[in-house]
């Protein structure tokens, strides 16, 4: 596929390290003049099998994939964590984190966060979810209202954990969970 838009078709590698939960990297490969460049790679930590399609009509394909950083967040088991919606592009030569940029997919999953409000799924994973879909919006207060009216008894532990959250949020983390993600692939080759 060609995700940069130059008329170049990439190559998009799989490396899965095993283990229960983990971790899968997407490397992206660009032919050079006599054999292949990595030109990027996208640590999606236990999700895989992500989409490649042009989201925005620009000519250049995003990545749509889960988001696994919310993983056992505040004590929560694995199977109650939040998996959120990731968008990734590649922008200036890197691959960014651009959920925020399609509102639309975000709010779909606030809907369907709040359907599954009593499902049976762990509350805290869920109200943990709705709040984090609000942060990646902009809109942290609407995501705390939301909190006390469909959530309240959440509302002191996700205050407690509430830095930890911001923290796994922050678009830094992003890249430097694909630097690690990386760095540990190398160290797999040596």
């Amino acid at each position: 596929m060609d995700i940069d838009n130059d008329g170049q078709l990439e190559a998009v590698v799989e490396y899965r390290s095993g283990g229960a939960h983990c971790c899968y990297t997407y490397l992206i490969y660009k032919k050079a003049k006599t054999k292949l460049k990595l030109i990027g790679s996208i640590y999606l930590g236990d999700s895989s099998e992500p989409v490649f399609k042009d989201m925005d009509n620009d000519g250049v394909m995003e990545m749509l994939a889960l988001d696994s950083r919310l993983a056992y967040f505040g004590g929560l088991c694995f199977a109650c964590s939040p998996f959120l919606p990731l968008i990734v592009s590649y922008r200036n030569n890197s691959f960014i984190d651009s959920t925020a940029k399609f509102p639309e997919i975000i709010e779909q999953e606030i809907q369907k966060t709040l359907n599954e409000r009593d499902s049976g799924i762990d509350l805290r994973g869920n109200a943990l979810k709705y709040l984090a879909l609000h942060i990646i919006l902009g809109k942290e207060a609407d995501g705390w209202r939301g909190i006390r009216k469909y959530y309240p008894e959440t509302a002191s532990w996700l205050k407690e954990h509430f830095k930890e959250l911001k923290k796994r949020l922050d678009k830094k983390g992003f890249r430097k969970r694909n630097m690690d993600g990386r760095r540990l692939l190398e160290l797999r080759k040596k």
